[in-house]
């Protein structure tokens, strides 16, 4: 996990907030079943490698568990693109139109 927080630029005070954050979150005895059904809904997912070899239904449910995890998490994910010094924000569905990323990094 230290390397997933690594990787996203979390810095040790925003993982402890984080981890304070979660602790009453996963104590309510209905996360852990709430979990489950999402990762379920995950796994009726077909593997995928790019956004375009999903239908059009598969692409909505994606949505759909994003949007369940963000509210089971209470949290809110925000995604940026920074190119030429320059930070775009990113939706979701925008962040499903990138192609490449040339000569920009992306952080969540």
């Amino acid at each position: 996990m230290d390397g997933l927080f690594t990787e996203i630029d979390l810095t040790d005070e925003e993982l402890d907030r984080f981890m304070n954050h979660l602790l009453p979150i996963v104590a309510d005895p209905s996360f852990e079943s709430r979990l489950m059904a999402i990762s379920d809904r995950m796994n009726q997912l077909e593997y995928f490698e790019t956004i375009v070899e999903l239908s059009a239904e598969q692409v909505a449910e994606l949505l759909s568990i994003y949007n369940d995890l963000q509210r089971l998490l209470q949290i809110q994910f925000k995604f940026a693109l920074i190119q030429d010094g320059v930070t775009t924000n990113l939706s979701l569905e925008a962040l499903f139109q990138l192609k490449e990323l040339t000569n920009a990094s992306f952080h969540l």
